[in-house]
């Protein structure tokens, strides 16, 4: 998509190649026409100049776009390193998730050491408690046997074992609480996922609990709808029966029928021959005429009745048909319910175990996991959501119940119309034997047959257009069949989905079950550990009894044992000493670690943000980064859109300076016209003078001649000194005159098509004096410059932010790495306090 809307702005800023050929042809059309006139040739060099600047413009704007290209690949590239960039996250997630499994795994094995504690200091509990007995028995008794003090040896050994064991354990539990701080880390910070996870889960539990509601509801359902099904079927079946009975009545009447329109059309036959013998027999008998006549109102009337009943059957077939057509539908209806039943009967049979597994889990893990609660609480949710769908679904089904009543009935009334019509079937079948007999008796008019055809024609026409109104009804009945269709598709969907819901719970309650197997394995575990602690205590108390039997019977040896059980008292003291002391270093040790666990979650949290600063501020980088690359890009275009600008600018101020010498030299050429111009109106009115003169002077001579010719009065004339030209010189001066005058008027014609042309130059020129750039180009010429010192000031406090920016995280960085040694430090100084305390115990 970049790609495209990239190559469609490049199409819309260059000049397409069309169109550059187009101005390659129109610039040679003109170059040909210019190239013989000498008077446009300055015009076609200046033409040819642009021409030539238009050709490096192009070339410029082609490694223009061929550098966009390249620019916009590299891009393209960085792209697909962010893309690479992005997958490294996802797989960092991954890597959190796996990160997290080994925490929860630590978790449960800082609980077990911790539950082994505990035991380990019921244990010495138990033994002081031992101690202390057999210091009063000791008290009690005079001496110490043998035995006894064997027996207080062993004690003491184990006592020392004990302590032994103690010390491992701490030693474990301070390795233990050194993993657990490396790990708290990486567990804040997966908690907030798991509560998101959880979250979905009891909405998921939600959803379960729904669907079960709903499959039980819809078993409930189930149950009554196969019920009235059961009976629907019922009475389908005797409708069916019903229905081929009437079929077969049908038919036994269609054969009835056909056999009396043969013999219908036999007496046509037989009509015809005799209604030859009753146009012989018209005129003699008036009076059968009129009988005849009666008895052919009569014979309208039964033809009519007669056509009605076709019309009846005809309309019965139509019904029945519809009956069969209905009857099918109403059968592939129930199938496709059936279908539907069957597949909720699946569902809800699935459903059901899968409650019941689920409720046995519940019962079997009530009383140890409060987890399981949980999920019965939010099964119960998504039980009522399916029970919502279920009734949503019962809705649809008591939709289509009804739809089914509806059809049975009409089914029905549909039926007792077809007894109705067969009981008027048979009376007009009876009528039309009747009618028979009367048609046998008045089949001899042949006229009036040819009427009642014309009738039957129009009634069979009428009959064509109630079939077409009962094709349309057909129609409309088809299409609510396939909206019927349409809603069994749907709920079919539904049932779909709820099966893809179903797959989907059932996965869930796998692995939660799953779960509850891995807990009751534990629960197994811990469960046998009791036991053996329980059996190992009972060997103790019964070595106890025995040891106590024994001090009974040796009491009289007490006094020894007295003074060893001073000494044991002492050794006691000391120990209850030393234990009150470790008691006092471990809560002060606890203290310690409380404070040290508030500063590390504050450092945490100062952490924390620290990091969202950072990532933020790496995102406001990235955005800048982008910005100042397209803002670099955007200056780069704008810089060399402004040196073609520039360049251009100097071609037309050179371009200009050609032009203000040519309209000079055009002005000069001007007015030297026009002073010429101006002595042509002179020179014709010179010329019109002349004209005068020499129409004058022909006057002249013709009325000399004409006097000459005729002579009035002779006496008058007297010769001249001067002779007249001969008639060949003035015949030379007139053509002389002629000629001048020819020449004049040439010339004239020749000034007047020179100005015009010269106008039109003018024209011209003015043109492209308003096509060339002016003070509009050097105006926009400024606001770019304007605009371009704006952006480039812009830039610079962009790239002073930019620094100020790297500066801040180059601080933070330092911050964290300087935090990060002190937190280092003070676990390493931490770990040698302990190791010192523990040095110092031992």
């Amino acid at each position: 998509m970049g790609e495209e809307v990239f190559e469609r702005v490049l199409q819309d800023l260059s000049l397409a190649p069309t169109e550059y050929e187009a101005l390659e042809r129109d610039f040679q059309i003109m170059l040909q026409e210019m190239q013989g006139d000498q008077t446009l040739e300055r015009f076609r060099q200046e033409y040819e100049k642009l021409h030539r600047t238009l050709k490096r413009s192009h070339e410029i704007e082609k490694r223009l776009i061929k550098r966009c290209r390249e620019l916009n690949r590299d891009i393209q590239l960085n792209a697909k390193g962010v893309q690479d960039a992005l997958r490294m996250a996802q797989k960092d997630s991954e890597n959190i998730k796996s990160l997290k499994t080994e925490v929860e795994k630590a978790w449960k094995l800082v609980d077990s050491h911790k539950e082994k504690e505990e035991r380990s200091k019921q244990t010495i509990h138990n033994l002081k408690q031992e101690i202390s007995q057999l210091g009063k028995i000791v008290e009690q008794g005079s001496g110490i046997s043998v035995n006894q003090e064997s027996t207080i040896k062993e004690l003491m050994e184990e006592r020392d074992r004990l302590l032994s064991e103690r010390e491992a354990q701490v030693a474990k539990l301070t390795n233990l609480h050194n993993e657990n701080f490396t790990i708290t880390d990486k567990v804040h910070k997966l908690e907030s996922e798991i509560l998101g996870l959880d979250s979905e889960k009891k909405n998921l539990k939600d959803i379960i609990s729904q669907h079960r509601s709903n499959t039980e509801r819809e078993e409930r359902r189930r149950k009554r709808l196969e019920g009235e099904l059961e009976q629907a079927t019922k009475k389908r079946n005797e409708l069916e029966s019903d229905v081929n009975d009437k079929e077969k009545q049908r038919e036994d009447s269609k054969q009835d029928l056909d056999k009396m329109i043969e013999e219908w059309e036999n007496l046509k036959k037989s009509v015809i021959d005799i209604s030859k013998q009753i146009q012989e027999c018209r005129d003699n008998t008036k009076k059968v005429e009129v009988e005849q006549k009666t008895q052919s109102e009569l014979n309208k009337q039964l033809e009519q009745n007669r056509k009605e009943n076709v019309r009846i059957l005809e309309e019965l077939d139509m019904k029945i048909l519809e009956l069969r057509k209905q009857n099918q539908q109403l059968t592939r209806d129930i199938i496709k319910q059936k279908k539907t039943n069957k597949n909720l009967t699946n569902i809800i049979g699935d459903a059901n175990l899968q409650k019941e597994s689920a409720k046995q889990n519940i019962y079997n893990l009530g009383k140890v996991i409060e987890a399981a609660k949980r999920q019965a609480e939010e099964d119960r949710k998504i039980i009522i959501s399916l029970q919502d769908d279920l009734k949503k679904i019962e809705d649809n089904v008591r939709n289509t119940e009804e739809d089914t009543k509806k059809k049975q009935e009409d089914i029905s009334e549909k039926a007792r119309a077809e007894e109705h019509l067969k009981a008027e079937i048979k009376e007009k079948e009876e009528d039309a034997a009747r009618q028979y007999q009367d048609i046998i008796r008045l089949s001899k008019i042949k006229e009036k047959f040819g009427i009642e055809a014309s009738q039957a024609n129009a009634k069979y026409f009428q009959c064509l257009e109630e079939v077409k109104l009962k094709n349309n009804l057909i129609a409309e009945l088809q299409k609510k069949n396939l909206e019927a269709e349409s809603r069994l598709k749907q709920q079919q969907n539904l049932c779909e989905a709820v099966r893809s819901d179903r797959n989907l719970y059932s996965k869930n309650l796998i692995e939660s079950q799953d779960m509850i197997a891995e807990l009751r394995r534990n629960f197994k575990i811990y469960h046998h550990q009791i036991e053996q602690l329980k059996e190992e205590i009972e060997a103790k108390t019964a070595d106890l009894k025995e040891k106590q039997s024994k001090s009974s019977k040796l009491s009289g040896q007490n006094e020894g044992i007295k003074l060893n059980t001073e000494k044991i008292q002492k050794v006691i003291e000391q120990l209850t000493n030393r234990k009150k002391n470790l008691v006092n270093e471990a809560t002060k040790l606890k203290e310690i670690i409380i404070a040290a666990d508030k500063e590390r979650e504050a450092q945490k949290e100062q952490y924390e943000r620290i990091i969202n600063m950072r990532d933020l501020l790496g995102t406001q980088l990235i955005r800048k980064n982008d910005e100042l690359a397209l803002l670099y890009e955007k200056i780069k275009i704008q810089q060399s859109a402004l040196a073609k600008g520039e360049v251009m600018y100097q071609e037309r101020n050179g371009d200009i300076r050609l032009l203000k010498f040519k309209i000079a030299d055009l002005n000069r050429e001007l007015a030297i016209i026009t002073k010429q111009a101006g002595e042509i109106e002179s020179l014709k009115q010179q010329v019109f003078l002349l004209e005068e003169e020499l129409l004058q002077e022909r006057t002249k001579v013709k009325a000399l001649s004409e006097e000459l010719e005729n002579s009035m009065n002779t006496n008058r004339y007297q010769e001249l000194e001067g002779k007249d030209p001969p008639a060949f010189e003035l015949i030379s001066k007139v053509e002389t005159l002629q000629h001048r005058l020819i020449s004049k008027t040439e010339q004239v014609v020749e000034q007047d098509v020179l100005i015009q042309e010269k106008k039109k130059l003018l024209i011209e020129l003015n043109e492209i004096l308003e096509k060339q750039p002016g003070v509009d180009v050097a105006r926009e010429l400024s606001f770019y410059k304007q605009k371009l010192r704006e952006t480039t000031r812009k830039m610079k406090s962009i790239a002073s932010e930019l620094n100020m920016f790297h500066s801040q995280v180059n601080e933070y960085k330092e911050d964290i790495e300087r935090q990060t040694k002190e937190l280092q430090e003070y676990k390493r100084k931490y770990y040698e306090k302990k190791r010192a305390e523990r040095e110092m115990t031992q």
